[in-house]
C-alpha cells in the first residue's frame, strides 16, 4: 500500500547531495559540507538524515555498525567503481579479491 507523506512527517532536514556523474563520495559530519561535487555520502551521525534523488539510475544504500552511506549509481559511476568508492569508507568492507574466504557482515540495499 503506497501511503504519501506530508510536510509534517518529514524530518526536518535532508542531506542531498549535488549528484554530479562522478565517483565522488564525501563524508558527513555536521550536515553543512561542501556537495557541490559528490554522487554519494556517507556518515557515522545516525540523527543525520541522508537522502539521494533518483530517475533512471539505481539508489543503492549502505549500513555497517554505526556508519550509513548512500550513492546515485548510474552506468557511469558503476563502470567507475563508485560501489567500491563508497565500501572503502566502511571498516568492515567486503573483501576487494572476490575468492577471498573472509566473510563480512555489511547491508548494501539497491
Amino acid at each position: 500500500m503506497l501511503r504519501l507523506l506530508n510536510d509534517q512527517s518529514l524530518p526536518e532536514k535532508i542531506i542531498f547531495p549535488q549528484q554530479t556523474h562522478s565517483i565522488n563520495i564525501i563524508k558527513i559530519s555536521n550536515g553543512q559540507e561542501n556537495l557541490s561535487d559528490c554522487v554519494g555520502i556517507w556518515t557515522e551521525n545516525l540523527d543525520l538524515k541522508l537522502g539521494i534523488k533518483t530517475a533512471d539510475c539505481a539508489a543503492v544504500s549502505f549500513f555497517e555498525g554505526s556508519r550509513i552511506g548512500i550513492v546515485h549509481a548510474g552506468w557511469r559511476g558503476l563502470v567507475g567503481g563508485i560501489i567500491e568508492q563508497v565500501l572503502e569508507n566502511f571498516p568492515g568492507k567486503f573483501p576487494r579479491k572476490i575468492f577471498d574466504n573472509e566473510i563480512r557482515k555489511m547491508i548494501v540495499v539497491f
